[in-house]
């Protein structure tokens, strides 16, 4: 097969011949042999990767590859253990080549502005398959629609949808910028030791596979590799604590044991000991631990009140995708902004109801489809006060605030966004598992046909910025559908796309009230000079000691990105 597929110059089926022959060199305990072949398998897999072009198709290649990556790691960690590896920086660059690849080569290419080189014939085929993806949702409008005829116009959808997909794929292959890039290479550990971490950081990277799971914890001279369970294991343990902090509370939170005994399972012996001198924890998940606000773990068994015992009470905590896209979003770059901050809120969400066929605005059309897949728009009072509570912090000159009827979707594609170093999204916000382009920022509804309300993953695609910080300040904007080895598809993966350094998102469901106050609190850190980490965790604190101690009302807030720069604020009022 192997040979075949060389003659042939398949790339799918030489992949297959590769790991296949890893096996059986792995069952016969040709060690050295199985080696070679994994990685032979794995440099395919890479190759055939670098030739997709559009970041979703990407990431799905990558969900029947994983378990190259993993026979490959399971077999150098039984190396290690054995005295036979040479050390455990092997298995760290394996790791780092399993996680978030598509990810990583989508942000490469996100440094060339490819809309400003289309052609007028790729312009109007944009324009086209955009009306159609319109028109098909005005169609599913029409009254007394059969159930076929509803499961028919939305596979229409879906088809414009993909199209849509396959033409952003051929402009990047006719744009040459693109396709003369060579792809970013995964980091090793000696550029995390060296470019990431500091004396004042450690490093957590989890690898979930199917018979056993992997944790690394990396300081700034030193590295261990501890043994977990396998992913469905893991995913058992966690489901019913995601459960309680996800829940609006009623009374005290009561998943205190169920914390500490996840705090012992999930974090590593080293952690336990770790020196005074660490003060910021990165953590790189993996698979349902994106689901995970590790602020919430307890470490010290012995102590009883909650509040002196999360995680958070001692650590500055960041995610990240992968070490390799930290290391690229860390970056340092000059950049001169204009304004300080663009903030939306408090959208109009008053629909008409029922569209008078003759005069459809689609804003109406997209709002009925997304409550017919359950998605709920009210009204959101306590997001003005959000926005009208953190513009404190600016000069006005450096402001620019958008309340009610101009918190638009019109707004955002007539601003230059690269003006502004901070974006703030106070509104609801879609998120669609099935149909990722569909996941979306809820804006004002718009009173004419030429925009929705509703900017799409495919519309932020298309935005360009160079914000050092993205506020998601809406329901679950840090989900989305989950990919193996790739993490999740969701709104903060885009943004960075669009040339974000950080994204702040949420994890569940928020309450708008209480939303309003953590921002306060957050925005007041970072004007008195904390970094984007530091003040989200002091923020949090400042909740634990309110009414709204509960993690429910703080812990969905996490920081993906570059987490140590500070905002720079001009002098406000």
């Amino acid at each position: 097969a192997a040979e075949l597929g060389k003659k042939l110059s398949r790339g799918e089926i030489l992949w297959e011949a590769y790991f296949g022959l890893g096996r059986c060199y792995e069952l016969n305990e040709e060690y050295s042999d199985a080696v070679n072949y994994y990685k032979m398998a794995i440099s395919v897999i890479d190759r055939i990767r670098s030739q997709i072009t559009v970041d979703t198709y990407k990431s799905s290649f990558a969900r029947n590859k994983q378990k190259v990556y993993e026979s490959l790691i399971r077999l150098l960690f039984r190396l290690q253990k054995s005295g036979n590896s040479k050390d455990l920086r092997e298995i760290f660059h394996v790791v780092e080549s399993a996680k978030a690849r598509a990810f990583l080569e989508s942000l490469g290419e996100s440094q060339v502005n490819i809309r400003e080189r289309l052609t007028p014939e790729l312009k109007e085929q944009e324009k086209t398959i955009s009306n159609q993806i319109s028109l098909a949702i005005r169609k599913l409008t029409g009254e007394e629609l059969s159930g076929n005829q509803r499961m028919n116009l939305l596979q229409e959808l879906k088809r414009a949808e993909d199209d849509y997909s396959l033409l952003l794929q051929k402009i990047r292959i006719e744009a040459p910028e693109v396709a003369n890039m060579v792809a970013p290479v995964p980091c090793n550990l000696d550029q995390v030791q060296d470019q990431i971490i500091d004396n004042k950081t450690a490093l957590i990277e989890y690898f979930l596979g199917e018979k056993e799971s992997y944790i690394f914890f990396v300081t700034k001279r030193e590295i261990w590799l501890h043994l977990l369970p396998g992913r469905e294991e893991v995913w058992r343990s966690l489901k019913a604590y995601l459960k309680v902090l996800s829940s609006r509370p009623d009374g005290e939170f009561q998943g205190i044991k169920a914390s500490r005994r996840l705090g012992k399972e999930l974090l590593c012996p080293e952690l336990w000991n770790i020196p005074d001198s660490i003060e910021n924890l990165v953590i790189i998940p993996d698979g349902v631990l994106y689901y995970l606000p590790f602020e919430t773990l307890i470490l010290d068994m012995q102590k009883k009140k909650s509040s002196d015992c999360f995680l958070v009470s001692k650590y500055k905590i960041s995610y990240s995708p992968s070490s390799s896209s930290l290391l690229f979003l860390t970056k340092e770059t000059s950049m001169d902004y204009s304004k300080d901050l663009l903030a939306l809120g408090n959208p109009a969400y008053t629909w008409n109801g029922k569209t008078n066929k003759k005069n459809v605005i689609p804003s109406e059309i997209l709002k009925e489809v997304y409550q017919n897949e359950g998605f709920d728009l009210a009204s959101l009072p306590y997001s003005e006060r959000e926005v009208r509570g953190i513009s404190k912090y600016f000069h006005k000159t450096k402001r620019d605030i958008y309340l009610n009827h101009k918190a638009s979707e019109k707004t955002i594609k007539n601003i230059m966004l690269d003006s502004y170093q901070i974006l703030h999204f106070a509104c609801h916000a879609i998120l669609d598992e099935r149909f990722p382009f569909r996941s979306a920022l809820v804006l004002s509804k718009e009173d004419s046909m030429e925009e929705d309300g509703f900017l799409q993953v495919s519309e932020i695609y298309n935005l360009r910025m160079a914000s050092d910080l993205v506020i998601l300040s809406a329901c679950q904007t840090g989900k989305g559908r989950l990919e193996k080895g790739e993490g999740v598809l969701g709104l903060p993966r885009i943004f960075f796309y669009s040339g974000a350094k950080s994204v702040v998102s949420t994890l569940w469901k928020i309450d708008d009230k209480s939303t309003a106050i953590f921002m306060k609190h957050f925005y007041g850190f970072l004007s008195q000079g904390m970094n984007k980490a530091q003040s989200l965790r002091l923020a949090k604190l400042e909740m634990i000691k309110s009414k709204y101690s509960h993690p429910f009302y703080w812990a969905a807030f996490v920081l993906n990105g570059e987490y140590s720069s500070k905002v720079n604020f001009s002098s406000h009022n």
